[in-house]
């Protein structure tokens, strides 16, 4: 099976594309990378991303159409692949995380209370899958969260 993985990180330089060949199951599952690449993010994208994620106010439509853009910017890291999608069986996007907090405990008194955590990743898997024609599994982070993920994408792995 061929994949795409998707992924932009907390530092916003660019997207990372790989495509990958995936065989085997459990524990002989085998992952091979036939292509990767970074695709950078324009200056105005980043600047919008960042300057969300230092709690800047923004509108709900602001947020919808940075949502919008970030996908398309995916889609372009896609393209610049330059594969043939129809050898693709599946694309795998993480979206840009733009908030993420993890499940906490707090002790009051003879009490253990535990916070329900949080996240929200942009980057719309769906246009991702109109545009390219190819089925998209995206927004891996509220999985991750609701099994207890931590902050950190190497936490990510063990829940999924």
């Amino acid at each position: 099976m061929n994949i795409i993985g998707l992924m932009s990180g907390t530092s916003v330089d660019g997207i990372d594309a790989a495509l990958t060949e995936v065989s085997g199951q459990g524990y002989a599952l085998t992952v091979r990378l036939i292509k990767g690449i970074t695709y950078p993010y324009p200056d105005q994208v980043r600047s919008r991303i960042l300057a969300l994620c230092d709690h800047e106010p923004v509108t709900l439509s602001d947020l919808a159409d940075l949502d919008d853009a970030i996908a398309y910017q995916f889609i372009q890291a896609i393209q610049a692949l330059e594969i043939d999608l129809h050898s693709v069986d599946l694309i795998g996007s993480h979206g840009q995380t733009l908030h993420h907090r993890p499940p906490q405990s707090q002790q009051i008194g003879h009490t253990l209370q535990q916070t329900l955590g949080h996240t929200l990743q942009l980057g719309r898997g769906d246009l991702i899958a109109h545009t390219t024609g190819r089925v998209t599994i995206s927004n891996f982070r509220v999985a991750d969260i609701a099994l207890g993920g931590l902050p950190g994408d190497k936490e990510l792995q063990y829940h999924i």
